[in-house]
């Protein structure tokens, strides 16, 4: 059994103060199905001749847009955010060919990231090097997996990096 943590399970025992989880706005869930309903009631208020296409392409179209809005009221993706600055925390993946594997753990383990330039690149996803940070790198963790079919197995343990560490690794996405 995998007995190594993910980035999120760090993430979501952290404290706080430091970083939290949150889910999107529902105000787009809310706009959309507040535009259903207006265009049901615009359907309602004006008698349509029986060979016009706009009383059913407003019915399909009002009905479309409830629907959507219920789903995105109800169904938000969640996100981890940085409590100090609020910025989300986006993922960001490199990929390399799984020959680098010994290589990369050891540049991670020894903090040396100005060698990742050197590693060589790939268009699949055997070797990732999952990255989570703020946009400016004030919060930056990082972690090696690996894709073992049928699932992705994680190799190092996450690794919270300093500022400068998070440029270079934002440079090389």
């Amino acid at each position: 059994m995998d007995t190594i943590k993910t980035i999120e399970s760090v993430l979501e025992n952290m404290d706080s103060s430091i970083v939290y989880k949150t889910k999107k706005s529902i105000r787009l869930g809310l706009f959309l199905s507040l535009a259903g309903v207006i265009i049901f009631s615009l359907h309602s208020v004006q008698e349509w001749p029986a060979n016009s296409i706009i009383s059913p392409l407003l019915i399909i179209t009002g009905s479309i847009m409830m629907v959507l809005g219920i789903v995105k009221t109800f169904y938000r993706k969640s996100y981890f955010a940085c409590a100090q600055s609020k910025q989300k925390l986006e993922v960001y993946d490199l990929t390399f060919i799984v020959s680098e594997q010994n290589r990369l753990v050891r540049i991670l383990e020894t903090g040396k990231l100005a060698e990742l330039r050197d590693v060589k690149k790939s268009i699949s996803e055997a070797l990732k090097l999952k990255i989570i940070s703020t946009k400016d790198g004030k919060l930056c963790f990082s972690q090696l997996i690996a894709f073992e079919h049928p699932e992705y197995r994680h190799i190092t343990e996450p690794k919270q990096h300093t500022r400068e560490e998070a440029e270079i690794l934002l440079s090389l996405k």
